[in-house]
């Protein structure tokens, strides 16, 4: 089995949400990926033989058969912040408000610390009371 160079690897076999593609050196166990040329994320579920086993987290109906397959070289993450509050999220950390009735593959997501210099002032300003009411 081949490689390509790069850190790219190319799908063998699409079977629904689950992807085998040729092993991808340094990727591991819960990494993330990105499928095809539209770049579908999923995460490592299996390594064996030298083929890993993706779980797809988006529909898999255009990734085929020597679609590229690029290690992303860290597991699926959420940032966290103030705009984590109040909101509704789908798996990817998308708000389905921005996506429409309909989500679209591979959609960007969205900063969760949009108002993170908000939060910052308002967090200071308590610690900076703190302080003073704790001299007296």
């Amino acid at each position: 089995m081949t490689f390509e160079p790069h850190g790219r690897g190319r799908i063998l076999r699409v079977t629904g949400p689950l992807v085998e593609a040729e092993y991808i050196g340094g990727t591991a166990m819960s990494d993330l990926v990105a499928l095809g040329d539209a770049g579908l994320p999923g995460e490592v579920v299996a390594i064996r033989d030298r083929v890993v086993t993706v779980q797809a987290y988006e529909y898999t109906g255009g990734p085929a058969p020597g679609a590229p397959v690029r290690p992303l070289g860290r597991p699926l993450s959420a940032p966290l912040g103030p705009g984590l509050l109040g909101g509704i999220f789908d798996g990817l950390l998308r708000p389905p408000a921005a996506a429409g009735a309909w989500l679209e593959q591979a959609l960007a997501r969205v900063d969760l610390a949009l108002e993170q210099s908000e939060h910052e002032d308002a967090v200071r300003r308590r610690w900076a009371a703190r302080a003073l009411a704790d001299d007296t």
